[in-house]
């Protein structure tokens, strides 16, 4: 989570950066805008070249201030998602180890997107890609520099726990969950 609140403060201070520099290429186009009316209005230009030029400029200015207006908007926007993802799998180990409440465990199991089945009255869980690489166990348990954090084996293996689940109560039908290649 560290790595992840590093690279949404240097996202930000890149973002600015850009945002500077697209700031400048504004001042930059009205400083030709008003270039080439003095040219049109002094007779320097013709009216077709004026237009088509005028035309060139405004639409140059508008896609910058379209950029601009989105870059400011939502600078972070592709960490939101990944924040969501770590949070949940983060909460996979509190869900798995509470044998009680099932509801909780079915409403997990929803949240990640799992696409669940009834067949011979077992249940069966496939879940998404990203679940089944977080399931499987990690090569390196350590932060490696420069490209993220690794999953943590301890989480691992409580989502995979988790999506192993059978319930000991008889009323409910046995759990069993395919997760990648792993049954």
């Amino acid at each position: 989570m560290n790595k992840l609140t590093n690279d949404e403060h240097h996202q930000r201070s890149e973002v600015l950066v850009i945002v500077q520099e697209f700031k400048k290429d504004l001042i930059a186009i009205n400083e030709k805008l008003s270039k080439l009316l003095d040219s049109y209005l002094d007779n320097v230009v013709s009216r077709e070249d004026y237009l088509k030029k005028k035309e060139n400029l405004f639409s140059s200015k508008k896609t910058i201030e379209q950029r601009i207006d989105t870059l400011e908007q939502s600078p972070n926007k592709w960490l939101e998602p990944m924040r969501e993802f770590f949070n949940t799998a983060l909460e996979a180990d509190k869900i798995a180890s509470d044998n009680i409440n099932l509801f909780q465990k079915r409403e997990f199991l929803k949240k990640t997107g799992s696409n669940l089945t009834l067949k011979d009255r077992i249940v069966d869980c496939d879940l998404p890609e990203q679940w089944a690489a977080l399931s499987r166990r990690p090569t390196s348990r350590k932060n490696a520099e420069g490209t993220g954090v690794e999953p943590v084996r301890a989480c691992a293996h409580e989502f995979s726990r988790l999506a192993h689940y059978r319930p000991a109560h008889p009323p409910f039908p046995e759990v069993r969950a395919r997760i990648g290649l792993a049954q």
